[in-house]
């Protein structure tokens, strides 16, 4: 049937399901259709897992200070990970929200973008339409002129894609929701009245402003080589440092960081897995890791991937992400729902955002105090409180509106 296309599992609904999806790839090939069957089963099971396993995707940790953390894992391209945050988010009302979202690009801009409603207008059909007298052929050659436009169609403002990622918006609107005006969330709903902590790499530091185009490295590295435990360790400092300061925390990443931020976090003693609903297994990088990293060292030192060293010094100077105040996170969710309005009222091609860059949302925050980068834990207990901290600027964001490739699978649909 030719029904809508909004992740990968609707996708293969429409194409009759795995089976038939995997007996129309090997007639097409044996027809002389190139088709990389193998691949295709790979990417056909890896949907297959994550539909069956995605309310299980979590990992539950407590500090002996007796604050939880819950730490999701999503899969960026399934409908399926956004309603599973909002369960948790709704069950465990945290004080504090972690997500694999960081400073320097278009991620705070792209939080007062409703994305589902915005896929559900601009995508509300998708380029092939089947036929009766289709062959296995002409399904594939269909199946993937459908899965291209699903990874890649650019997200409203052409800001990051369509149908990628959208539990972080999920996430920060059920965590606003429960600060709405007339809700009396426990404990004043943590210090600030709850915060939300950008907990991905801060791009902010990689690159100087006057950096030339062609020496400016690749934002689409952030999940090659060492660049993946790099960010491991970054979201796992800003989940830990979100446990020592809070009671309740919930952080929400692609699965494929599960592993690293779990075996990152269990380094500190005082932590403890108290309940995982998947068996969690080590990271993919733990192997290079015991080798000593030296293809890492070899391919760092030959500027691959580019993005490598401007992270690791990015890390250096903001090791906790950065954090909002409930307020802003109000503000946040203000401007999605003024965007809503005009998507509703203008269509997704003539409406204009409500929120502006990224940048500019956050000169307005840091002016106000509403966010913070703290460079140490202490830096971070003392804005909780109230106290005096030092004052801080936006500064230059280097990945605003940065061209971007497709959300391919490897990127998407496996890796956070």
């Amino acid at each position: 049937s030719n029904q809508p296309v909004v992740d990968l599992w609707s996708l293969c609904d429409k194409y009759g399901g795995m089976e038939q999806i995997i007996q129309d790839s090997r007639e097409a090939s044996e027809a002389g259709v190139f088709i990389d069957v193998e691949e295709r089963e790979q990417f056909l099971e890896m949907i297959d897992k994550h539909n069956k396993t995605m309310r299980k995707s979590f990992v539950e940790l407590s500090h002996e200070r007796g604050s939880r953390l819950v730490l999701v894992g999503t899969n960026h391209l399934s409908r399926g990970s956004v309603e599973y945050v909002r369960e948790v988010m709704r069950k465990e009302k945290p004080e504090c929200l972690v997500l694999e979202q960081g400073m320097g690009d278009d991620s705070l801009q792209r939080l007062t973008i409703p994305a589902e409603l915005y896929q559900s207008l601009a995508m509300a059909e998708a380029p092939a339409v089947l036929e009766d007298g289709d062959t296995a052929v002409d399904r594939m050659i269909k199946f993937q002129q459908d899965q291209a436009w699903l990874e890649s169609k650019p997200g409203f403002q052409n800001i990051g894609f369509a149908s990628f990622a959208q539990e972080f918006g999920a996430a920060l609107e059920e965590f606003a929701r429960q600060r709405a005006p007339g809700q009396k969330p426990a404990n004043g709903g943590g210090p600030r009245g709850g915060t939300v902590c950008l907990g991905d790499s801060d791009l902010r530091p990689c690159i100087e402003k006057d950096t030339p185009e062609r020496l400016r490295p690749n934002v689409n590295e952030l999940s090659v080589g060492a660049n993946m435990p790099l960010r491991d360790l970054q979201l796992a400092q800003a989940a830990r440092v979100a446990m020592l300061t809070h009671r309740s925390v919930v952080a929400v990443v692609g699965k494929d960081h599960l592993p690293g931020i779990v075996k990152l976090m269990k380094q500190d003693r005082r932590i403890k897995v108290t309940n995982e609903g998947v068996s969690i297994k080590d990271p993919v990088w733990a192997k290079e890791l015991k080798n000593g990293g030296k293809n890492w060292e070899m391919a760092a030192a030959g500027g691959r991937p580019s993005l490598f060293l401007p992270l690791a010094q990015a890390y250096e100077q903001n090791p906790f992400g950065t954090f909002l105040r409930a307020e802003a996170v109000l503000e946040l969710q203000q401007l999605a729902d003024e965007t809503a309005k005009r998507l509703k009222a203008d269509g997704p091609d003539s409406a204009l955002p409500a929120g502006g860059l990224s940048s500019k949302i956050a000169t307005g925050f840091y002016r106000r105090g509403l966010a913070f980068t703290p460079r140490s834990r202490e830096d971070l207990s003392r804005w909780l409180s109230g106290e005096s901290v030092e004052e801080q600027e936006a500064g230059y964001f280097p990945f605003e509106r940065a061209k971007k490739q497709k959300a391919s699978l490897g990127e998407s649909a496996s890796v956070g």
